[in-house]
């Protein structure tokens, strides 16, 4: 059977684009401007809240206190690897005063407000927030703003006043405000891995902020961004927004539309790990009213206040409770009559006869055996073998050669075309980034 180059081309190529990794775009969860300020609704994204469109990014809140807003996407993402990039500014006229962040979503519920950055608390999925407010209330040994990820089924709020600590799977230090270029961020998630990367610089160079293994998301969940602010604020906008998907040609695709969000491994960001947080929050409110005391003793013109207790009022007296006796009454004893014991009369014996024995004769003895004569031994002269050669078959090598050639010459089109492909895709990758950045 002959192969014609034609298929050997085809066949090559097709390997080739099997054994790469391929990175699509998806264009129904991406967002890119310019924007229509005109127009309140946008392709494939829903708003709330104080979210609306400018020329050149999305605001999520302006710089005015007690304001939310979110953005949400419509399609579910069913793929197991993927990526989101984002572009955003965090600005505002206050210093030192600001707030309160940012959240960037993978939740099973959207466009549901609530006090966790503009959206609600107790959600099921990934949350990665940006606190640009320091609570000194409790303890932590991080700056400000700080980026923390939070893995949730739904079972836990997330705790302010830690700081969004507490159960984070990682985080870092975030420099993202009243910067001159945008902020980038990269939220990888591969093979249960989650990878955030930050570019601050707008220099298209990439710092890792936290690495976590086992982190286990479902597929079918929406993303979305979030912003909030409270007594402070800060202006929230979205400059654009990329989402890919990771295919790999070995891992095959699972559906895990029922599985419950979780993280196998969680970050303990406090110094003190021989204490409880409980017990180092209560350390720091003792510590403080310690010192409000030392103050007032230092005053003395300052009487002091005695605040008198009152004393609960005695209880009502208890009703008397008359137990009268009771009498008892034994009762009568029953006279049993016990029956007479029967008198059996005694059997006579029976005499047992002794039985005759019983003579047993031996057995005869066995025949002897017969004697057969040896049969002669008859010696079998071995022959050798005659090893028959078939003779040589030109036709036979020609075809070996044929087949010889054919490999070769599907081993240098494969190469070829490897070498081919690869250059094309890392032609395109550069494309790309320069797109997106």
């Amino acid at each position: 059977m002959r192969t014609s180059p034609k298929f050997l081309t085809i066949f090559s190529a097709f390997l080739c684009f099997l054994t790469t990794e391929a990175i699509l775009v998806r264009q129904e969860s991406s967002l890119f401007g310019p924007y229509d300020a005109a127009n309140a609704h946008l392709a494939h994204w829903d708003l709330s809240g104080t979210a609306h469109l400018a020329e050149t990014a999305i605001r999520l809140t302006p710089d005015e206190a007690s304001a939310q807003g979110a953005i949400w996407n419509n399609y579910p993402l069913m793929s197991n690897d993927w990526e989101f990039h984002i572009q955003f500014h965090i600005h505002g006229k206050g210093v030192h005063l600001n707030g309160n962040g940012m959240a960037f979503w993978y939740a099973k519920e959207r466009l549901t407000p609530g006090h966790v950055f503009g959206s609600k608390d107790y959600f099921s999925g990934l949350g990665l927030f940006i606190d640009t407010v320091e609570n000194a209330a409790a303890p932590h040994n991080h700056r400000h703003p700080y980026l923390s990820a939070v893995v949730n089924n739904g079972s836990f709020p997330y705790h302010h006043d830690e700081q969004g600590t507490a159960g984070q799977v990682g985080g870092c230090h975030l420099q993202a405000r009243n910067l001159e270029w945008p902020t980038k961020l990269a939220i990888s998630y591969i093979s249960d891995v989650l990878t955030v990367y930050l570019d601050t610089q707008g220099t298209e160079t990439w710092t890792q902020c936290f690495r976590a293994v086992g982190v286990h998301l479902p597929t079918g969940y929406f993303l979305g961004v979030s912003a909030s602010t409270g007594e402070h604020s800060d202006n929230h906008d979205i400059v654009s927004i990329t989402t890919l998907d990771n295919i790999i040609p070995e891992k095959v695709w699972e559906d895990r539309g029922l599985l419950i969000p979780h993280a196998e491994f969680l970050e303990i960001p406090f110094v003190l790990p021989h204490y409880q947080r409980h017990a180092v929050v209560e350390e720091v409110v003792q510590h403080r009213v310690e010192e409000v005391q030392e103050i007032i003793a230092e005053t003395h013109d300052v009487p002091e206040v005695k605040v008198e207790v009152p004393q609960p009022p005695p209880p009502p007296p208890k009703p008397e409770v008359r137990i009268e006796p009771k009498v008892r009454v034994h009762p009568k004893t029953e006279l049993k009559v016990e029956p007479k014991p029967e008198v059996e009369e005694p059997k006579p014996e029976k005499k047992v006869e002794p039985k005759p024995e019983a003579k047993v004769e031996p057995p005869p003895p066995p025949p002897p055996p017969k004697r057969t004569p040896p049969k002669p031994k008859v010696k079998v002269e071995e022959q050798p073998e005659v090893k028959v050669e078939p003779a040589p078959e030109p036709e036979a090598k020609i075809s070996f050669l044929r087949k010889a050639v054919y490999v070769c010459g599907i081993a240098v089109i494969l190469y070829v075309a490897i070498i081919m492909f690869r250059k094309y895709n890392a032609q395109r990758k550069e494309r790309m980034q320069k797109r997106l950045f």
